[in-house]
C-alpha cells in the first residue's frame, strides 16, 4: 500500500511498473539523505515538483524507506490480518485548497486519526496539489481539490492487535466533524453533521435519512454528468465527427468486452453490447434496411447546464427552511429528469449514426441475431436465476461485461441506463466499492 500511495504520487498516470519502481528508488534515496530519514517531519520530495506530492509526513516508523516493511511486519504478528495497511483519502473543497498549508493538512489528518484511535499506528501521508488550477496572474485557485492519501498500518505496533473496523465510516465521519468544528473548517457531508454552526446550540448529530437520500441523489446527478462526458459531446472537439468517435472510442470498447467474455468461455449477448453502448452515450438500433447502427443519444451539454442550475438552486436553498429547501430541490430534479428524458427520446430519433460494422470488426456470429433494448432486456431477465439475485444482493443484478479502465479491468455498472426495471436494487445505481474487490 505504501509503495502504491507514494509511487502513484511521483509518476504520471499510466506509468509502467518499471517507471514507478525507479521513481520510488529516487524518493527513498532522497529520504535517506535527510537526518530524520524522512520520518516525523513534513518534507517535499524533489520528484514531486511541489504538487504531486507537495509534501509527505511519515509517523511512527524508523524510516520512510522501511515504512511498508514495518507495517507488513506488524501484520505478520497477527494471523487474522490479511492486509498490512489501510488506505484513506481526504479531499478539501476548492476554497480551502487555496488556503490550507501543508502543516494544516497534516495536522487535520493527524487529529482525525487520533480521534479514530490510530495515533500509535504507523502511517504515511502524501499530499497532492496537482489538480489545482490557479489564475495565471493573481494565483487565485479557480478549480481543483487538494487531497491527501494516507497508508495506515492495520495493526497497532505496541500490542499487535488489529484495528477494529466496526462502524469505521461512522467513527471517521464523527472524527472529521469534530476536527472541522475545532478548526472552523468547512463542514463536509457524511454520516455525522454539524448542526447550528456558530450558535449556542451547535452540536454534532447523525445525519437524517432524508439528508442521506438527498446527498445520494446529488452524487447520482454528478455521476450522470461524468458519464455524459464520455459521450460524443465530450469528444467532439477532438474527433469532429460521430463516425470518428465511434471508430476511435466505442468500437474498441465493444471489442474489449467481447474479448473478455470469450476468454472466460462465456457466450456474449446483445445485453452486453447495449451496456457498452449506453456507457458511451450511444444506442444500438436497426435501420429500415435491417442494418445494425450505432446512434448518438448523449445529452452531455444539457446535463452540464442542468448541473449549473442545480448548483445555483443548492446555494439558494441554504437560506431556506429545511422542508422548503428539500421541496424546491426536488422540484428542480423532477423538471430536469423530464427535460432529460425528452431530449434523450429526441436524440434516439435524430441523433447521428454510423453502421456498427464500420466501427466494430469483430465476428458477431456467436452473439446471434440483433435484439433491441427491450428484447435484450427480456432475454437477460429470463437468464437470471434466483440464486443470482441472492448472490449479488444488495448491490443488484450485474451484467457480465467488463471494460478496461486505466490499467485494470473493472465491471461496468451502466446497464442501469437501459435496464433499471430488472435490477434487484434499481434505486441504488452506484455500484459499491466493495463489489469491485
Amino acid at each position: 500500500m505504501v509503495e502504491y500511495v507514494v509511487g502513484y504520487a511521483v509518476v504520471e498516470k499510466g506509468a509502467s511498473r518499471g517507471e514507478i519502481r525507479d521513481a520510488l528508488e529516487s524518493v527513498y534515496a532522497e529520504a535517506n539523505e535527510r537526518a530524520d530519514r524522512g520520518v516525523g517531519e513534513i518534507w517535499s520530495p524533489t520528484a514531486g515538483g511541489g504538487t504531486r506530492p507537495s509534501s509527505v509526513l511519515v509517523r511512527n516508523c524508523a524510516s520512510f524507506e522501511t515504512a511498508a516493511l514495518e507495517m507488513d511486519s506488524d501484520a505478520s504478528a497477527n494471523l487474522g490480518v490479511k492486509s498490512g495497511a489501510m488506505h484513506f483519502v481526504w479531499s478539501f473543497n476548492t476554497i480551502e485548497s487555496g488556503k490550507l498549508s501543508e502543516e494544516h493538512v497534516h495536522q487535520y489528518v493527524g487529529e482525525v486519526m487520533e480521534r479514530m484511535g490510530l495515533a500509535h499506528h504507523r502511517s504515511v501521508a502524501v499530499v497532492h496539489r496537482d489538480t489545482i488550477v490557479r489564475h495565471p496572474e493573481t494565483g487565485e485557485v479557480l478549480d481543483g481539490n487538494l487531497h491527501v492519501h494516507v497508508a495506515v498500518g492495520s495493526v497497532d505496533p505496541r500490542t499487535y492487535l488489529a484495528y477494529d473496523r466496526t462502524q469505521l465510516h461512522g467513527r471517521m465521519a464523527r472524527a472529521e466533524r469534530e476536527v472541522e468544528q475545532v478548526h472552523r473548517l468547512e463542514n463536509d457531508r457524511g454520516l455525522y453533521v454539524l448542526r447550528d454552526r456558530d450558535l449556542p446550540t451547535e452540536r454534532i448529530e447523525l445525519a437524517t435519512t432524508k439528508e442521506l437520500a438527498s446527498w445520494r441523489a446529488e452524487r447520482e446527478a454528478d455521476r450522470l454528468v461524468q458519464l455524459e462526458r464520455k459521450s460524443f459531446a465530450g469528444y467532439v472537439t477532438r474527433d469532429q465527427t460521430f463516425e470518428r468517435y465511434g471508430d476511435a472510442v466505442v468500437g474498441p470498447r465493444f471489442s474489449q468486452s467481447l474479448d473478455a467474455l470469450r476468454e472466460r468461455g462465456v457466450k456474449p449477448t446483445w445485453a452486453e453490447m447495449h451496456t457498452v453502448a449506453a456507457r458511451y452515450g450511444c444506442e444500438l438500433q436497426q435501420d429500415e434496411e435491417g442494418t445494425v447502427i450505432l446512434r448518438d443519444v448523449g445529452i452531455g451539454e444539457l446535463r452540464l447546464k442542468q448541473r449549473d442550475v442545480l448548483d445555483a438552486a443548492r446555494k439558494a436553498a441554504r437560506a431556506m427552511e429545511r422542508e422548503e429547501a428539500e421541496a424546491m430541490l426536488a422540484g428542480v430534479r423532477v423538471r430536469h429528469a423530464k427535460v432529460a428524458g425528452e431530449e434523450r427520446a429526441r436524440k434516439r430519433m435524430v441523433g447521428d449514426t454510423v453502421r456498427l460494422d464500420a466501427v466494430l470488426r469483430d465476428d458477431l456470429s456467436d452473439v446471434g441475431s440483433f435484439l433491441d433494448v427491450r428484447a435484450a432486456e427480456d432475454r437477460l431477465a429470463e437468464s437470471i436465476r434466483p440464486e443470482d439475485v441472492l448472490r449479488f444482493s444488495p448491490n443488484g443484478i450485474r451484467t457480465r461485461v467488463t471494460a478496461v479502465r486505466g490499467r485494470r479491468p473493472r465491471p461496468l455498472d451502466d446497464r442501469a441506463a437501459w435496464l433499471p426495471g430488472r435490477d434487484s436494487n434499481s434505486n441504488n445505481r452506484l455500484q459499491r466499492p466493495a463489489s469491485y474487490r
